[in-house]
Parts: C-alpha cells; structure tokens; sequence
C-alpha cells in the first residue's frame, strides 16, 4: 500500500513537471484592429528538451467557437517558439460574421482566444490557456471646415475636423495636420501627395485651428487641399478624407472678425494659434498659481515692447486680469503680439492674439 502511494506521488509530480515544461503567451497588439491572421501571434514557451506538438487555436465569441486552426506535429524547440510566420496545417471558419468573412478581421466585441497543445507521442494534453481579446472599432476623423469644394471668404480660415468615431472621451489623440495648394485641373489626391505643403503640423492636441499667422499666407483665388491623421500610443492611425476649399478673390483677412472677450487661459507653449481681441485682453491665471502677475507683451520676433507696466493692468480677483491697452499707443492695430507670463517658480504661460483698436 505504501508503495502504492508513493508511485502515485511520483505519477502527480511528473504530470506536474510535464505541464510546467510548455507556457503558451499571446499580446493583443492593437486594440483597435484583430485580423484573423493574428491568432498565429502566439509563442510556446519550452523549458524543457525538444518535443513533438499538435496546436489547436480556437477563437470564442459569447463561449462559441466561431475560428478554429491547427499546427500539427511541430517540433517544440527548446527555449521561445513563434508561430507568426507560420501557416495552420488547416483552419475552419465556423460562425464568423459577415464583417469578419469579408474583411478578414473582427468587428468590435469581446472575444477569447484559447491555445491548447497536445504531446504527439502520448496524445496528451500538455498546456491550456486562455486570453481576452477586445476588439474597439473607431471610424477614421472627418473634416468639418471650410466644407469641401466651398468657397471661403477670409484668408486666415478656422480648420476643424472631429476626432475618430467611437472614441471614448477620455482617449487622448494627437493630429498631423497638411496643407498644399491645388494646381489648376489637379485632382486633390494628387495635390496632397505631390505638392509642397504650405501648412504642416504634427502632434497637435486639438480638433480646431485657427490658420496660423507665421505660415504661408493663403491667397485670393487659389485652391488648397487638406487632410488630417489621427493617432494614438496605442497603435491607431487613421486619414481624414481630402477636401478641397477655394480662397475668393477678394477676400479680406479682417472679414467677419470674431474677437474673444471672455477670460482666456494661458498655454504651455506657443502652437501658431491666436485670438483677436479688442482694445483689452482678459486673463485667467488659475493654472499658474500666481496672484501677482508678471507678464511681458512681445511682437513677431518676439521683441519685448511692454515689460510688466502695472499702469495697464487690472486685478479683477479670483486669480482674474484685464490688459487694457486702450489708452496705449504702443500696440499698432491688426498687428500680432504675444503676451509671456511668468507665474510662481518660473512656470510660463503664452497667448498669442491680434489687437484691433477699437474707438
């Protein structure tokens, strides 16, 4: 009986030994694309000698085998094993839908995907495992303005696009954004991969963007084309479609002015947008944690013209501050300027505007 039970502990042991020898691991890489080509994207793991291995791959959706595939009589090499670049002995497509049948890839949902691995020799099982997949599908960003083919009657236009549909609100995308002039009977594909861009920025954080003062100058009477790529860290990238707007032939940049009168905040950086203002520049100074403000006002080349003349300022409490340049000559009218803030350990704020002086 003793003996009995010992060579039952061993049996135990070594089908413990067995199982620890094979590991299957499996990384979803995006989470916004699953192509069925992927589940090949495993690894064995083998801690042990050289064994022969049958692979079964199933996909699962709402515990329903919908893909099934097989690797069969594999050598198992010691050390890390890929299947990335290897085709399934056979595969079935049970209960796939109509997206994934079509495209090759899943639509959005949860899935599981499990890899079992059978020794060839004694048939049995050495290794199970199991791994969720989510698959969030987003449409691409659209544009929005100036609308394709439209006509637009000012020279430093508002670009806006949205941001990829689907997105959750709190995914944090950033946009390259180009813009080329279109020749006279170019189509607008051509135009945006062949022509020089006139606007091109990279990494912004916003879905709107007022044309910038320091890039090429739009001109009266020509076309230009425009696209936007959406991306993330998590591997999404996706194209706008390309539009196309005609600038009108006597357009004027001051045409329609929109001024902002409400408190603006400032920002880390200078990123080429601006906001025209009217005789007084109100400021909210809640981020830079500084009561006393110190600002200087700096022109296109960033010339200090007003350092931190207090005549001009207005404390209008809660961290709030008017700049009224009405009563100053300094300022010249339709001009650009920058305001600098310093606030409480060296952190720097910007606005960037455009002074009107209005009577």
């Amino acid at each position: 009986m003793k003996k009995q039970i010992i060579l039952l502990c061993l049996i135990v042991f070594s089908n413990f030994k067995t199982f620890s020898q094979i590991v299957t691991t499996f990384y979803q890489k995006n989470p916004y694309e699953f192509k069925i080509k992927s589940t090949s994207d495993f690894n064995i793991v083998n801690s042990s000698v050289a064994t022969r291995v049958d692979v079964k791959v199933s996909l699962l959706q709402n515990q329903k085998e919908i893909y099934v595939s097989n690797y069969l009589n594999y050598t198992c090499q010691t050390g890390n094993n890929s299947f990335l670049n290897i085709n399934p002995t056979n595969e079935k497509f049970l209960s796939l839908n109509s997206f994934a049948a079509m495209h090759g890839e899943l639509s959005s949902g949860e899935y599981e995907l499990c890899i079992s691995v059978k020794d060839v020799t004694t048939s049995e099982e050495i290794n199970q495992n199991c791994f969720d997949i989510s698959v969030s599908t987003l449409n691409p960003p659209f544009l929005i303005y100036p609308t394709d083919q439209s006509t637009i009657n000012i020279l430093n236009p508002t670009l806006i696009w949205s941001p990829p549909l689907g997105s959750k609100r709190n995914e944090n995308f950033t946009y390259d954004l180009k813009l080329v002039e279109q020749l006279n009977n170019q189509q607008s594909i051509d135009a945006i991969n062949q022509n020089f861009a006139i606007l091109k920025l990279n990494n912004l954080n916003v879905t709107q963007l007022i044309y910038p003062f320091n890039a090429q100058k739009l001109v009266n009477g020509k076309s230009y084309s425009w696209q936007v790529v959406a991306r993330n860290s998590s591997g999404y990238v996706a194209n706008t479609e390309i539009w196309t707007f005609t600038v009108k032939e006597d357009s004027l940049s001051d045409e329609k002015v929109v001024f902002f009168e409400s408190y603006v905040i400032p920002k880390s950086e200078l990123d080429g947008s601006f906001i025209n203002i009217k005789n007084e520049l109100r400021i909210d100074l809640n981020i830079m944690e500084n009561p006393d403000i110190q600002y200087q006002i700096l022109d296109n080349n960033k010339n200090i013209i007003i350092d931190n003349e207090r005549q001009i300022l207005k404390n209008m409490g809660n961290n709030k501050f008017i700049l009224d340049f009405g009563s100053s000559d300094v300022l010249k009218n339709k001009n650009f300027y920058i305001v600098k803030l310093i606030g409480r350990k060296n952190k720097e704020g910007y606005i960037m505007f455009k002074y009107y002086k209005v009577k």
